[in-house]
């Protein structure tokens, strides 16, 4: 028997539908194609997530592609761009990765699986509220080496640019991480509406909700501030939010 060919295929159009042969959606989908290029410079607005369920590589050597998160190109972050099952070992590499809105962890990428990350700008992603990281989840017991790559104003309560999971194996090597902004962390708030004892409406308070327009909390972690002995801004360089207390 001869050796079975590893096969290229090529996205030849900037559409999100695998129905449409060209497309990088229905080229992930067809299980012959073991590396996926692109013949010109694409933006491809994604309705939904593209789950590498199968070992693949994505390569946007020599061209300019953007897979975007941004569903209907409004400026606001819809979907995850990609997910990576467990079994899986995938490569991407030479692209942008942006606008990635994750409904729990990796705002950008979930990996799963064992990944490469090379030549990458990661760029804007967030993470849901209280999960886990902005441009890179990388599971439990998952592989994941980033390399070459920029990962830059992410977005996520916890590991901003790269989260690394329990038993997980990460490597990264000659890369930038810049822009990134943890939504945890102090911040002053006052408080709008209280059913707390301890506290009442007008406080300050300092809190740990991060910097936030309104956040909800228990009282438990807050500590009142003196605006008559200095401005409230010199407890923590942080925005002021607003707090409603249970």
């Amino acid at each position: 028997a001869e050796p079975v060919q590893a096969a290229t295929c090529t996205v030849t159009s900037a559409l999100d539908d695998g129905s449409i042969a060209g497309t990088l959606r229905m080229l992930l989908a067809d299980a012959g194609c073991d590396t996926v290029n692109f013949d010109s410079d694409y933006t491809i607005y994604l309705a939904s997530t593209l789950t590498l369920d199968r070992s693949v590589t994505i390569d946007g050597a020599g061209r300019t592609v953007v897979i975007s998160g941004d569903s209907n190109n409004d400026g606001t972050a819809d979907v995850q761009p990609f997910h990576v099952d467990a079994g899986v070992t995938a490569a991407i590499q030479n692209l942008t990765v942006t606008k990635g809105q994750s409904a729990g962890n990796g705002g950008g990428i979930y990996n799963a699986g064992t990944l490469t990350v090379t030549g990458v700008t990661l760029l804007a992603n967030r993470a849901a509220d209280y999960c886990y990281g902005g441009a890179i989840f990388n599971d439990v017991g998952a592989s994941l080496t980033v390399m070459n790559s920029s990962i830059l104003n992410n977005n996520a309560y916890y590991g901003v640019g790269i989260y690394n999971d329990d038993n997980a194996t990460l490597a990264v090597t000659n890369s930038t991480f810049s822009g990134n902004i943890a939504m945890t962390g102090g911040a002053v708030g006052r408080v709008a509406v209280s059913r707390n004892s301890r506290y009442a409406e007008g406080d300050w308070v300092l809190h740990q909700l991060g910097w936030r327009e309104w956040a909800l909390s228990d009282g438990a972690t807050l500590r009142r501030l003196d605006a008559s002995l200095a401005p409230v801004s010199t407890a923590r360089n942080c925005p002021i939010s607003f707090l409603r207390t249970r």
